[in-house]
């Protein structure tokens, strides 16, 4: 978790050169520096992490232990998205891909007919195309139901399909006297 927290504060590896690395540990502790992932290469240097915010403070605090300090790596959320601002074209693409990731789940791209047996399917599908409801349909929630509507069609599905029954005996009751 810790991870997870530094890395969106911003982290720097720093090296402690020294005749005694750890009494600059001791500094930054009694400074309430935060320090972490403590490695120790050979006698005279120390590698720790601390905080970006705090590397001045650190800097300071080793030089008064009589030890070198030098930033061996930045890292964390700044560094690793700070290029961005240099590419505003990057960041309007990457803002397009969010609108367009939020606003084409309420659109129908594709729909089909389940469920019925009076009505044929092409019929229900031709009075949904021309009651507006089709490819690129817009979808909202009906607030009052708690129920999904399309904006193009003011029937309901039951309407849809008494509809379509009716034109089906219409047509099949003019084929039937001919």
């Amino acid at each position: 978790m810790w991870r997870v927290i530094w890395f969106f504060l911003g982290v720097s590896r720093l090296s402690i050169t020294g005749a005694s690395p750890e009494w600059c540990m001791q500094r930054l502790a009694k400074a309430r520096i935060a320090f972490h992932f403590c490695a120790k290469p050979d006698d005279f240097t120390a590698e720790i992490w601390i905080l970006r915010r705090d590397e001045a403070r650190a800097a300071q605090q080793i030089r008064m232990g009589g030890c070198d300090c030098a930033v061996l790596e930045r890292s964390g959320f700044s560094a690793v998205f700070d290029g961005l601002w240099k590419r505003p074209v990057l960041l309007i693409l990457l803002a397009a891909a969010i609108t367009a990731a939020i606003l084409v789940p309420k659109f129908v791209f594709f729909y089909e007919v389940e469920g019925n047996e009076a009505v044929p399917s092409a019929q229900i599908l031709r009075e949904l195309q021309e009651l507006g409801v089709g490819f690129g349909t817009i979808w909202a929630v009906d607030q009052a139901a708690g129920t999904e509507k399309s904006d193009a069609s003011a029937h309901s599905e039951a309407a849809v399909a008494d509809r379509a029954a009716e034109r089906h005996v219409r047509a099949c009751g003019r084929a039937g006297t001919a």
